[in-house]
């Protein structure tokens, strides 16, 4: 009798967790992402390129965040995202850096990978950095 139950309750164990493993890629990301942030007191004029894609062209207003995401391919993979941005600011000369990003997955978009822009302390340059300003 008691193998009787044993067994059951193997059986009854094992189709939770055959349930919660068959559930799991319901909850799998769908995004590769990444956040910016703008704590500076200036409008910062960005372009991003995911791969080979298209360059789109944004504007990061004061105080504020964008995030940034394509979906994720049947590998679970994204292109590699790029930013170009002007880093010296005040004339009339356009100063490019630009980075290669990485992006978490995710399925909240806001909730990618960090970066900030960050000016000089004279207030002239900015750049970019990891993690939220």
């Amino acid at each position: 009798m008691s193998r009787r139950i044993l067994s059951a309750a193997c059986l009854c164990l094992f189709a939770l967790i055959a349930g919660a493993t068959s559930a799991a890629p319901a909850n799998a990301a769908e995004y590769g992402s990444f956040v910016l942030h703008n704590p500076s007191n200036t409008d910062i004029h960005y372009a991003v390129v995911w791969g080979d894609g298209d360059v789109e062209v944004f504007t990061l207003e004061v105080g504020a965040q964008n995030a940034h995401y394509v979906a994720l391919d049947s590998n679970g993979e994204i292109p590699s995202p790029y930013i170009v941005f002007d880093c010296k600011g005040g004339d009339d000369d356009e100063t490019w850096l630009s980075y290669d990003l990485d992006a978490y997955a995710v399925n909240d978009p806001y909730r990618g990978k960090d970066y900030s822009f960050v000016y000089s302390s004279n207030g002239v340059f900015v750049d970019l950095y990891e993690g939220e300003g």
